[in-house]
């Protein structure tokens, strides 16, 4: 409401340096769970105290994860070009779904929505049978994803800097947002900084995207 800010956990002094942070996680929606692509990291903690609940290592650079209603965790390993489940027991199970670049993950009914940051794609994921289908396509570099209310998928586009909104049913694409400064660049003849670019819905008509940028995450309407 009043956009302050305030350090709930200092995290890189865990030496996890998040790059990704799923809210309201868990069946009660007390969890966040924290990723780390640089150091092939996630943590599962309790969203009001901080404590860890679940800590997993040695992934192949995970982007994004999410907790699923048993417990497990899905996790797109942008390394190793695949879609993880890691059950409440401890077991990891490689998914059949073929990406290339797995970035951003979204729950919708007993689907998942999956940005493909290669292949310029919107995928649904079939929970059931670990297959996925191509929603929509001909994106720059879709990083981002999160669901509406009405249904409606949003995606950030960090290429062609622009907050998206995609019918699923259709593959329609309406731009919701233009002209982010997303896609930050990395150093002269380096490659860029693939800090990717995350959306929020906030049950409402409006949402907020990060800016990697200018480190800041504004709302649009």
């Amino acid at each position: 409401r009043t956009g302050a800010v305030e350090t709930m956990i200092p995290m890189s002094r865990d030496g996890i340096y998040p790059t990704a942070v799923s809210a309201h996680a868990g069946p009660a929606g007390d969890h966040l769970i924290i990723s780390s692509w640089f150091v092939g990291r996630l943590e599962v903690r309790d969203r009001l105290t901080g404590a860890v609940l679940k800590s997993e290592k040695d992934l192949s650079a995970p982007r994004d994860a999410l907790e699923l209603d048993d417990g497990s965790l899905l996790v797109a390993e942008t390394g190793a070009h695949r879609l993880l489940r890691i059950h409440a027991d401890g077991t990891r199970s490689p998914l059949p779904a073929n990406f290339a670049d797995p970035v951003g993950l979204a729950r919708a009914g007993d689907g998942v929505f999956v940005t493909d940051a290669w292949a310029g794609t919107l995928s649904r994921l079939d929970l059931r049978s670990g297959q996925a289908s191509v929603v929509a396509s001909g994106f720059g570099r879709p990083e981002g994803v999160a669901v509406r209310p009405d249904g409606q998928v949003l995606v950030v586009d960090s290429l062609w800097r622009t907050l998206v909104a995609v019918n699923p049913a259709t593959g329609v694409q309406n731009a919701v947002a233009t002209s982010l400064p997303v896609g930050l660049e990395g150093p002269p003849a380096q490659n860029p900084a693939w800090i990717h670019n995350g959306a929020a819905d906030r049950k409402s008509t409006r949402l907020n995207s990060s800016h990697s940028q200018q480190s800041r995450m504004p709302s649009s309407a």
